[in-house]
């Protein structure tokens, strides 16, 4: 914090920034250390968490806001990935119950 009192504000404003990067790298590290198809999975895993997440917030939302969450999520998502959850909802949706005898 002392070296952050004597700079000009434009700088002061690159430490926090730097600051705020510094925050996740080791979950960058231990990806990196991870085999690729690993990492694959592991990043496949956290766009499906990220997308149910935003779907349970969009319920309560109005629509225009929903729209927008969402476009800012998928930005962080896969395109491959985003169809691919979209097809499973889709596929959820569309199942006609099963007849019970």
């Amino acid at each position: 914090m002392t070296k952050m009192i004597n700079l000009l504000p434009k700088q002061r404003e690159k430490m926090q920034r730097r600051k705020i990067k510094m925050i996740s790298p080791p979950v960058t590290k231990i990806m990196r250390n991870q085999l690729p198809k690993q990492r694959a999975k592991m990043q496949r895993r956290k766009t499906k968490m990220i997308f149910h997440l935003v779907t349970k917030k969009m319920k309560s939302l109005p629509l225009n806001l929903r729209q927008k969450i969402l476009k800012r999520r998928i930005k962080m998502i896969s395109r491959l990935v985003m169809k691919k959850i979209i097809q499973q909802l889709l596929k959820l949706r569309t199942k006609k119950p099963k007849l019970q005898i």
